[in-house]
């Protein structure tokens, strides 16, 4: 079931990354068809089947089912459609080029202003590190029968405290064939486990936890 956990987890996790750069995406279109007064007609966070929505002024916000993607649907965003004169005032293929482009840039622009507010935000507050979580042990091996359990969190390597995986690593680096003295957190109760350092390096570690 180790797995199955993983696999959700990381699906999860790639939909939590995912979102944030959908809907920054799309606001970027979004934006900027209002900006030039092109009528947006729904603005939408997910493919398939609508499973929520709400009507705000002209424009229908809605999340769907599929979570890969998101869309801007704009008047005139095809030439098949009859449009009356009035609307064309405010269709996406009756605005000049140069408006249409930045409506279709708005997206890949937001994008890249997103990129560079999240790493100044990692420059101020410090780039985050993998925690000292064991991720996944190895069945019947040394490490395992040793008490190792994925999910066990690494308290100290020889009586001295880490933190994060990095930390874990250089004790492994700098004690080639060595025995080494885990106290790790397992559901909550502090054990003890001696480790050779070519045990150690048979784990797997995660940033969860």
């Amino acid at each position: 079931m180790a797995w199955l956990f993983s696999f959700f987890y990381s699906f999860f996790a790639f939909i939590l990354i995912l979102l944030p750069l959908v809907v920054f995406h799309e606001l970027g279109h979004f934006l900027f068809a209002k900006l030039f007064g092109v009528k947006v007609e729904i603005f939408s966070v997910g493919f398939g089947k609508k499973l929520w929505s709400c009507q705000k002024g002209e424009t229908e916000f809605r999340i769907a089912a599929i979570p890969m993607g998101g869309f801007v649907k704009l008047l005139g965003d095809d030439y098949e459609t009859e449009l009356s004169e009035e609307e064309k005032k405010r269709a996406l293929n009756h605005q000049k080029p140069w408006k249409r482009f930045l409506i279709f840039f708005g997206g890949p622009l937001f994008n890249f202003i997103l990129a560079i507010v999240l790493f100044m935000v990692i420059l101020a507050v410090g780039e985050p590190h993998p925690a000292s979580v064991v991720g996944r042990v190895v069945q019947d091996s040394p490490a395992a029968r040793s008490g190792l359990r994925s999910g066990d969190r690494i308290l100290k390597v020889q009586h001295q405290s880490v933190r994060t995986f990095e930390e874990v690593h250089k004790w492994m680096s700098d004690h080639p064939e060595q025995q080494l003295e885990f106290e790790v957190l397992h559901f909550g109760d502090k054990q003890p486990v001696t480790l050779s350092v070519m045990t150690a390096t048979r784990l797997g570690y995660s940033t969860y936890g």
